[in-house]
């Protein structure tokens, strides 16, 4: 859809986003509110200031700084290479200092580029980001051959630890000092008795409903591959085979399914063209209007999503980045955790985003440093995952 201004009806029918403005709707159909850019952000700023206890200024301010260090993170990866950049963090407070992290020594270029822009670098980091990933992926293979049943690593860029979380098996060391020495310095690790990981699937509803009978779960963006062709992505443990919008189905042919080293994510096709809108509650729809590049991605950074059977936005932040699970002999990886669980079962696939820009798709939750936390496929790996890209206008 473009920015232009207008009222949807959504009927019974996926075509409903589809249809032209006066399109006729059967008695039972729901209003549904477009809100483009500068609404959706205006949207946005005033939900986050409520859940995080902000005026709408101190919620602008710091998604201000998020923007500043971008635009500093991609201007320090010109000078040093991307392949310095360990990753960044916003304050916890509105008014905290950016921190950009980066292995090796900064040039004065770089230190210049940073100062102007009110953004803290900290340079000389023990490792860089594909270090600190290769070092969590060999904690988490240990793990699961060492016969956890459910497993989940993460980095901490901030100090160059992994933070580790295994549910407990009989035969095998049940507390975390007994397990701890026999992992690498670097590794904190808590043994639970608790599911340490939980895929949640097994309800409906998102930008189109998905359901494959009995278990159901969210959608997420409409996609589109190299050819042209289109379709709607969800959670890859989904294995969806329909569609729903407002209660009619369609057949969902399913494309490509990835659950391994680039997430959990899949992607399917309808009969009709899927635009590039999504639902952010369950009467208001928005275009896309970009993909956060995945090093943009920062902790502490605001991030909301919206899933059927949570049934309304949620608001939380980044908390953890390269964060891996393995349930059911299934391992994902670079997934994203966020600092609170505000999903529910049933809300896997849906869309996280900020303002019109797509950061990912729900996957589940998982438990770090003693917390239950959503994840989220990353979905600039949609490329890597599944071949295909979110549909921007």
């Amino acid at each position: 859809m473009n920015g232009r201004s207008r009222l949807l009806v959504a009927t019974c029918s996926a075509l409903a986003v589809l249809a032209p403005l006066g399109t006729v709707a059967p008695a039972h159909a729901s209003v549904v509110r477009f809100e483009d850019a500068a609404a959706a952000v205006s949207s946005d700023l005033a939900a986050i200031a409520g859940a995080r206890g902000w005026t709408i200024a101190q919620a602008r301010t710091q998604q201000e700084a998020a923007d500043r260090l971008d635009r500093v993170r991609q201007a320090v990866a010109a000078v040093h290479g991307e392949e310095a950049i360990v990753g960044g963090m916003l304050g916890e407070k509105p008014d905290g200092v950016a921190t950009l992290l980066i292995a090796g020594p900064a040039t004065d270029e770089a230190r210049m580029l940073a100062t102007s822009a009110g953004v803290r670098l900290v340079d000389r980091q023990p490792f860089t980001a594909p270090e600190l990933r290769k070092r969590a992926s060999d904690v988490h293979e240990r793990l699961v051959r060492m016969g956890y049943p459910l497993v989940v690593t993460a980095v901490d860029i901030a100090s160059a630890d992994i933070w580790a979380t295994v549910t407990a098996k009989p035969g095998l060391p049940a507390t975390s000092g007994a397990l701890a020495v026999r992992l690498p310095d670097g590794v904190a690790v808590t043994v639970t008795d608790e599911p340490a990981v939980k895929r949640e699937s097994t309800a409906f509803g998102g930008m189109r409903n998905l359901l494959t009978g009995a278990p159901m779960c969210t959608s997420g963006w409409s996609v589109v591959d190299p050819n042209g062709t289109t379709g709607v992505s969800t959670a890859g443990h989904c294995g969806v085979n329909q569609i729903t919008h407002d209660g009619t189905t369609h057949n969902l042919a399913l494309q490509v399914q990835h659950i391994g080293s680039q997430g959990d994510v899949e992607w399917g096709t309808t009969a009709v063209p899927e635009p590039d809108d999504f639902f952010v509650s369950p009467t208001t729809i928005r275009d896309v209007s970009a993909v956060e590049p995945i090093g943009n991605i920062t902790l502490n950074e605001t991030v909301r999503v919206y899933g059927r059977t949570t049934n309304a936005e949620q608001s939380t932040t980044v908390f953890a980045l390269d964060v891996a699970i393995t349930e059911g002999g299934r391992t994902s990886s670079r997934l994203v955790a966020t600092t609170n669980g505000v999903t529910q079962p049933g809300d896997s696939g849906a869309p996280w985003f900020n303002g019109t820009v797509a950061f990912g798709s729900h996957v589940g939750s998982a438990t770090i440093r003693g917390q239950v936390r959503s994840l989220f496929q990353v979905a600039d790996l949609y490329d890597e995952a599944l071949g295909v890209r979110v549909r921007t206008t």
